[in-house]
């Protein structure tokens, strides 16, 4: 059936205007960033020395409330999260935040979730928001006005399981990654100690001695496509850390660009990016899935050229503090920019090359198994997107 989204939930509403402050104490108050990885992450909670809840009564949470992001960049408008609460728990829905309660008669909360965060419903949002400089925003008049396809409530915890399962494998498989690379970078203290400090007392040399660097091509913007010719690799497909070949660009392909060509095994390094998210000088090892990909410039491809081993150089360099030794820009400046002689210049610590490939093969064991994490990784993920187009279009 259909329904307007102020007939099924019993509350629809904004939060309390609590002004919150640094250094404060009480109960716990929603913001903006409460929500911004999907889930209600209790670390980024607000406070403002509130001890008397009585004022506040109407606006603590309860057990699967929605929250809502109403005002945000466009790109961040609508996002959401479901409240679990915990036993003893009291957090206060500030301001800035919708809170939507369901009528459990009419709507699961695990289910208007998922249908809140699909492709139909945001593009609906997109109709009723209106934009400013920086941000967009949407009323809570126009959000009750919204018609949803509503099935029978049975259906819709079924669903909402049926998905819910496939997030919950996609989740344990996100964090048996992470606890891959966390097992590398232990095995890189255990072997080589601190590579700020070296407190293992390591000769050390300047990277000039070990590596050359080749500077990415400066492709002409106005000549790149997004469909045809050469895939060119910018800072946005490897500054995570990882190769992604997402929202690639495309060129004629010139003779002159041999150079620049990338193969299985290359390493590419960032050469710009954001201080605050450390995204500046990432680095990344181009996979086996040969294509004819080629560097643009703001990126740079290292080549070894003696006494360095591959998988040491790229789990040193992603340590920030070594990063940031190589950013020739001040802390508080927003944008990093690292050029070719920041990187040539840094001096390292220099463990014995059979050390260093001693570690590279625990690193190729620990990869493969990673590899085989991240393929089903991938496939959860594309089953979770199409059961989402399935049910919710």
């Amino acid at each position: 059936m259909k329904v307007r989204l102020g007939d099924v939930f019993s509350v629809i509403r904004n939060g309390a205007s609590i002004k919150q402050k640094d250094g404060a104490i009480g109960y716990p108050i929603t913001r903006i960033e409460t929500i911004s990885e999907r889930y209600v992450n209790r670390n980024k909670l607000g406070y403002a020395d509130i001890i008397n809840i009585a004022k506040y009564n109407k606006f603590i949470l309860e057990d699967e409330d929605i929250l809502m992001s109403h005002i945000n960049s466009e790109k961040h408008l609508a996002k959401v999260a479901l409240y679990k609460r915990k036993q003893g728990e009291t957090i206060i829905h500030g301001m800035n935040l919708l809170m939507l309660r369901a009528d459990r008669q009419y709507i699961a909360p695990s289910y208007a979730v998922l249908l809140f965060e699909s492709n139909r419903f945001l593009n609906t949002i997109k109709t009723i928001s209106k934009k400013s400089v920086n941000q967009a925003s949407f009323t809570v008049t126009a959000l009750k006005d919204i018609v949803i396809q509503l099935p029978d409530l049975k259906i819709q915890e079924k669903i909402a399981n049926q998905i819910n399962a496939v997030s919950h494998s996609i989740s344990l498989q996100k964090k048996c990654v992470l606890l891959l690379e966390q097992l590398v970078k232990s095995r890189f203290m255990e072997m080589f100690g601190d590579p700020v400090t070296n407190n293992k007392n390591w000769l050390t040399s300047q990277l000039s001695n070990h590596i050359e660097l080749i500077g990415g091509y400066a492709f002409e913007s106005s000549k790149l496509n997004t469909s045809d010719g050469i895939p060119v690799v910018k800072i946005g497909n490897i500054n995570s850390g990882i190769f992604k070949a997402t929202n690639l660009m495309y060129s004629e392909k010139l003779s002159h660009l041999a150079k620049y060509k990338l193969f299985p095994g290359d390493l590419v390094i960032s050469l710009t990016g954001t201080i605050g998210k450390e995204d500046y000088a990432n680095i990344c090892i181009m996979g086996n899935d040969y294509s004819e990909y080629y560097l643009n410039q703001r990126n740079a491809k290292i080549q070894i050229t003696n006494s360095l081993e591959k998988y040491y150089l790229v789990s040193l360099l992603r340590f920030n503090q070594i990063k940031r030794q190589i950013t020739n820009v001040s802390r508080g400046v927003r944008q990093a920019n690292v050029s070719n002689k920041d990187i040539l210049t840094l001096t390292i610590p220099l463990p014995p090359l059979p050390l260093q490939q001693q570690f590279a093969a625990f690193v190729e064991k620990v990869d493969k198994s990673k590899l085989a994490v991240k393929q089903s990784l991938e496939k959860l993920e594309t089953l979770k997107k199409s059961l989402m187009q399935q049910y919710f279009g």
